[in-house]
């Protein structure tokens, strides 16, 4: 289990580099040894005490391009995690096997491969100019999605515990190992339970009624790190595999805001809608509201305040996909 736990890791396909005429050609040219590998070796449970789950904790992007927040925002959700011999990159599994290359073999000569060494030197202090151990995927699985997208590489120095991802558009993200992972799993079954039709009242607001208070370890993983004193509720599932909440927080003004959640079967964050906040503008403010209906279908409407004029600057509908996701409906 501790060489799982230091294991340096790099997956050897990359597909979607192939259309970008500035990356070396001798980008990973090896080949799976065993392809039987992937066709006998048994998946782990993917919650065994030997898994390895990584967090994000910085993000550049190669050849200069601008960094997007939208794209931030989804680095953020994705979930990548390591069990005996099993990657998990979401919900897609593959079985890897372990070797070691020349950098330069590996890289290439060019641009990709200085990059890499500057970076991984400068911001981790690691130098993988020698050797790189990584990880190799049967062909099949490494064409699919999402290993098509991504390779994943820890570098050769063992007291490090960072992974390290490259994009099909460029983007370079690093991620710290972590050899546990908080499981929201008992807050949520702790939740008091609240019913549908919801509509926004200043008394809700106020009173929070029958909201428990959960702890700051979540901020990460509810991407709230600018919000404090959360408190939650439960909403009826969506089907089996859907699980909502109501989330209130408060910004360093005292503001609060309330988010519908969206959790998965297995307690993972989805996705997040903002259903009421209140913020500034001059000469007055702008405030979310929002009407649930039972089939959850979901208003949210944005109005101005300035003085004894209200106007509606904003309007929109939404429904929850069967992914868990919120999709605006338009009419």
């Amino acid at each position: 289990m501790k060489n799982i736990l230091l294991l340096f890791i790099l997956i050897l396909i990359f597909a979607s580099c192939k259309g970008n005429g500035k990356l070396n050609d001798n980008f990973g040219n090896k080949v799976f040894k065993d392809d039987s590998l992937n066709k006998t070796t048994k998946l782990k449970n993917i919650y065994a005490e030997d898994t390895i789950f990584c967090e994000l904790v910085d993000v550049v992007r190669f050849f200069d391009k601008p960094i997007e927040q939208e794209d931030v925002d989804k680095f953020k959700k994705l979930d990548i995690k390591f069990t005996g011999d099993t990657i998990i990159i979401d919900r897609a599994k593959a079985i890897f096997v372990k070797d070691e290359i020349d950098s330069k073999k590996y890289f290439g000569k060019g641009s990709l491969y200085v990059f890499f060494t500057d970076y991984l030197l400068d911001k981790f202090n690691v130098n993988v100019k020698v050797k790189v151990p990584y990880i190799e995927l049967a062909y099949e699985d490494a064409a699919k999605n999402p290993f098509s997208y991504y390779f994943l590489m820890n570098p050769a120095v063992s007291t490090q515990d960072h992974l390290f991802l490259y994009t099909a558009n460029d983007y370079v993200l690093a991620f710290k190992k972590q050899t546990s992972k908080i499981n929201f799993r008992d807050t949520y079954n702790n939740l008091n339970k609240l019913s549908l039709p919801l509509k926004y009242s200043f008394e809700f607001v106020l009173d929070e009624p029958n909201f428990i208070n959960i702890s700051k370890e979540y901020q990460k993983l509810l991407d709230l790190e600018n919000f404090d004193n959360y408190s939650a509720i439960k909403l009826p599932q969506i089907s089996k595999k859907l699980k909502p909440i109501l989330l209130s927080a408060y910004d360093d003004t005292g503001q609060s805001i309330l988010y519908l959640y969206i959790f998965s079967e297995d307690y993972k964050f989805l996705d997040k809608l903002e259903l009421y906040y209140s913020y500034d503008v001059d000469s007055g403010n702008i405030v979310t509201l929002y009407d649930i209906d039972d089939k959850y279908n979901i208003k949210i409407t944005k109005i101005e305040y300035k003085g004894d004029i209200e106007r509606i600057i904003e309007r929109k509908d939404y429904k929850i996909n069967n992914s868990g996701k919120f999709v605006e409906v338009k009419k």
